[in-house]
């Protein structure tokens, strides 16, 4: 029992940038919030948890080599979302004439790829970490819990950032920023510490 609440706690550890991605797309799902929610929050978690099993059977020098520039990485895709949001047209997301079936960009499998990618680069480094003394049988309740804490965190982030919405019109501005400042974050520290 004990292990499987380490491993809640370190899900929860892992997914603050995700709730933050979440928080500043949410405003942008206006309608088929169920289904929107639901594939959003099935792609950040399907992401994180590929990284936990990845960086449970990678080798040690697979890790050594990302680790030399992955905060490059997750700024370079952080920035690259932030600013496409910041320069998104406002009548995309807020048009009475937009068409409700068409997909909103932060729903687009592209977007959700980088996100998922950026927010779960430190997924794959901790997943090293733990396949050094995991069990057999953890090998499959440790992603588990990864993807179900990471889904439940994307939906909390969506519906926090829907509602936030509500009092600000330039969310897609402040939402871009967002993201660009937690790009500056992983850089700054990463290369303070090496």
């Amino acid at each position: 029992m004990m292990e499987i609440l380490e491993f809640v706690m370190l899900a929860i550890g892992l997914c603050f940038d995700t709730l933050a991605v979440s928080i500043v797309s949410g405003p942008f799902i206006k309608t088929r919030k169920v289904a929107g929610y639901s594939y959003f929050a099935f792609m950040m978690a399907i992401v994180q948890a590929a990284f936990i099993v990845s960086g449970l059977f990678s080798g040690k020098a697979l890790v050594e080599y990302i680790s030399q520039f992955d905060h490059w990485v997750a700024f370079a895709l952080l920035t690259f979302l932030g600013v496409r949001m910041i320069l998104q047209k406002e009548e995309e997301n807020e048009s009475p004439d937009a068409d409700p079936n068409k997909k909103p960009s932060v729903l687009k499998f592209g977007f959700l790829l980088m996100s998922g990618v950026a927010t779960s680069i430190d997924a794959l480094f901790v997943g090293f970490a733990m396949g050094l003394g995991i069990s057999s049988s953890d090998l499959i309740t440790l992603p588990l819990i990864v993807f179900l804490v990471t889904a439940a965190t994307a939906v909390i982030g969506l519906t926090l950032g829907h509602m936030l919405s509500r009092w600000s019109s330039k969310f897609n501005i402040i939402g871009g920023s967002i993201l660009i400042l937690i790009g500056l974050r992983i850089l700054i520290t990463s290369l303070m510490e090496g």
